[in-house]
């Protein structure tokens, strides 16, 4: 490896980490900010500690204190080092798309498609049992908070991870290295999660579904089939079949019960805990590549 070559890789890896850092600097002030601000306008003097305490993204309060200033660190992270360090360089994140709305239409329904067929396999080799229903009258408000999160997180990992990250890495290494490097970062960033680590299976599959993300960005041209795609399989994941999603509970409209080997139901984690989820996406990445080969105009290199 040539001294230019070090010097190249040195510099996309201070840029990774400084983007993080910024991402965690701008999370945190800004949630000092909403965290004091929802004080203020509550005049309670213990909210900040029932705040402090509090990991239930059920719960609206949570949302806009917590969690939104989160999503608004990393998107104005990713604002900031691409205008200082990378417009001048002529590579695109991939926001702007004049067929976005087909591209997350497309996406979501990918999403939804993988994540039903998933909860499937699951219930029928007895991983799971459904008990009920939800038929809460309270559970519709539940359920669009919980889509309005969703979208969120789509958003906001998107952009991090397919848009910055892999455009940075595509622009210095190519098409596969990006693909790779940008997912093995995006399961490094879940492994604070709860139950991440029960078993290897969660971190192997949060890699593999980045890779099939990054896949989807190569192939569509930019962010809104990923944004789609992840989207649906965590609101199917959680809020429709009642897994945990990356290990976090949220309400759901069907109420099922956990039984037999993580394994197959995986866990605490949730079903992208399961060596179900495992053949899903890799089933979906095969035959995203040899879609991608059938077709001359669509390129991978």
């Amino acid at each position: 490896m040539s001294e230019g070559t070090n010097n190249t890789l040195l510099k996309v890896i201070g840029k990774v980490l400084l983007s993080l850092l910024l991402a965690l600097f701008i999370t945190f002030i800004l949630s000092i900010v909403s965290t004091l601000l929802y004080v203020f306008i509550s005049n309670d003097p213990v909210a900040l500690e029932s705040i402090a305490g509090s990991v239930d993204l059920n719960d609206p309060v949570i949302v806009l204190v917590l969690y939104i200033p989160q999503v608004l660190g990393f998107i104005l992270a990713v604002i900031l080092m691409y205008i200082i360090f990378e417009k001048k360089q002529k590579w695109f994140i991939g926001w702007k798309q004049r067929d976005w709305g087909k591209q997350v239409l497309f996406g979501s329904i990918i999403g939804m498609i993988l994540m039903s067929i998933s909860f499937l396999i699951i219930w029928i080799l007895g991983g799971v049992t459904v008990d009920s229903i939800n038929a809460n009258s309270g559970l519709w408000i539940q359920l669009a908070l919980s889509f309005l999160i969703f979208i969120l997180t789509a958003v906001n990992e998107e952009l991090f991870c397919r848009g910055y990250l892999q455009g940075l890495f595509k622009y210095h290494y190519g098409v596969w290295p990006a693909i790779l490097s940008s997912s093995f970062i995006f399961a490094g960033l879940h492994l604070f999660n709860a139950s991440v680590l029960d078993s290897p299976l969660p971190l192997i599959n949060i890699f593999l579904v980045g890779v099939l993300l990054a896949l989807s960005r190569e192939v569509s041209g930019g962010l809104w089939m990923p944004i789609g795609i992840h989207l649906t399989w965590n609101y199917f994941q959680g809020n429709i079949f009642g897994f945990e999603v990356s290990g976090n509970e949220v309400n759901s409209w069907i109420q099922i019960s956990s039984q037999g080997s993580s394994l197959i139901n995986g866990g605490l984690f949730g079903a992208e805990g399961s060596i179900v989820a495992t053949l899903v996406i890799l089933v979906a990445t095969f035959t995203f590549i040899k879609w991608v080969q059938k077709h001359s105009h669509l390129t991978l290199s």
